[in-house]
């Protein structure tokens, strides 16, 4: 998930770290609320074929709601987050971070055939 988001390339600078931990900050709050993922229920081996078997899509802020292992205060505190969050809001931020930290990429010159036009909306 890591490298579809932000990409293969090197980030060694301090500008690039806070943007980095910006993205992830944002980025689990939005795959966590808003997101849904199966998970996995059983993989069972027959021969060399293996067959796997799935829950729905959920998003994991719902797992958590429906868990018996969250107290009621948990839950109401997840709630509140939740309510707060703005998905679209969310995704923005997370792709102008994102665009910010390929430019920076760019001005460092060691991505050569790094193309930022292909990236950046218009």
């Amino acid at each position: 998930m890591v490298r579809r988001l932000v990409g293969y390339l090197r980030y060694e600078t301090e500008q690039e770290k806070d943007l980095l931990e910006q993205i992830y900050w944002l980025s689990r709050l939005y795959y966590n609320f808003f997101l849904p993922s199966m998970k996995l229920i059983r993989k069972e081996g027959i021969g060399s074929r293996v067959t796997k078997k799935h829950n729905l899509p959920k998003r994991p802020y719902r797992r958590l709601l429906e868990s018996p292992e969250l107290s009621p205060e948990q839950k109401d505190c997840l709630r509140q987050t939740y309510e707060r969050l703005n998905a679209i809001k969310l995704k923005r931020d997370i792709d102008r971070l994102r665009d910010g930290l390929w430019r920076l990429q760019k001005t460092k010159g060691n991505c050569p055939y790094f193309r930022l036009d292909f990236y950046v909306r218009q």
